[in-house]
């Protein structure tokens, strides 16, 4: 009886190695025709992503890249029109101290030769409003000299906002320099508060050139919270894409996929 056992256990033993061995065969044969492994059980995603979304995938990614650097162009552009603005805030005072010297000099209780002294003093302020411009720099590009402003034909100054064609805004800075503001005339000659009459009117020219400044560092306030505001919403989708892909495209893991398979 024992014997009998034995026998029975040792043919399906046998049995089952030639079904291995047919089943490696006809698994070899396969792989030899098609040029290709089949694994049974596995799905066909599991290893390959379809072209679908192969697409999909490659437009969010390159979208999620162009956002980044359209996000750093915008702040590029703020530290741009910072740069501007503080000088222009140097100026603004500079013309303020010039005014302050005109009312003094419009008083009659000064003598010609104490308005002579505060001339001087006018004449080396706008010295240095022309100083401010010639060195106020951002990436080696000139910002106050005009090159930016409305109808140049020097430059124009874009800021590429967005990822796609179009999406770009333009920034103008007007000129800043001492003959734009009418501290000094075409000749080179500089505003002239040697008598009172003279400082008397020159207050109307001053409050101009003013208002110029204020405009202008108005305008760049402006452009600030506009990129402000383009920044949030970059960074919001951003954030979306990110989570888009983390959780859409995740690769399948093909271990756990086998060891799945294997236990059914």
């Amino acid at each position: 009886m024992a014997v009998h056992n034995i026998m029975i256990i040792q043919t399906n033993v046998d049995t089952i190695k030639q079904n291995n061995i047919y089943m490696a065969a006809n698994h070899t044969e396969n792989k030899n025709k098609n040029g290709t492994s089949e694994t049974k059980n596995i799905p066909a995603n599991s290893t390959s992503v379809d072209e679908s979304e192969i697409s999909v995938r490659g437009k969010m990614t390159t979208r999620l890249m162009s956002l980044r650097q359209a996000r750093q162009n915008i702040t590029y552009g703020m530290h741009f029109l910072e740069t501007a603005d503080v000088n222009m805030k140097s100026i603004q005072n500079i013309l303020q101290k010039i005014r302050v010297l005109a009312v003094k000099a419009s008083n009659g209780t000064y003598t010609d030769l104490d308005r002579q002294v505060f001339q001087v003093q006018v004449s080396q302020l706008v010295d240095e409003i022309d100083r401010i411009v010639s060195q106020t720099e951002f990436n080696s590009l000139p910002l106050l000299q005009g090159d930016y402003a409305r109808g140049s034909l020097e430059a124009s100054m874009w800021i590429q906002m967005g990822p796609n064609i179009h999406q770009r805004e333009r920034v103008y800075l007007s000129t800043m320099s001492a003959q734009a503001l009418s501290m000094r005339n075409y000749v080179g000659s500089k505003i002239s508060i040697s008598t009172a009459g003279r400082a008397n009117d020159a207050l109307g020219t001053l409050d101009r050139a003013l208002e110029m400044v204020y405009k202008q560092r108005g305008d760049l306030q402006g452009y600030n919270l506009r990129f402000e505001e383009a920044i949030e919403k970059i960074d919001d989708e951003i954030e979306v894409l990110e989570r888009s892909l983390a959780a859409e495209f995740k690769e399948p893991d093909i271990e756990k996929e086998l060891k799945k398979n294997k236990r059914k």
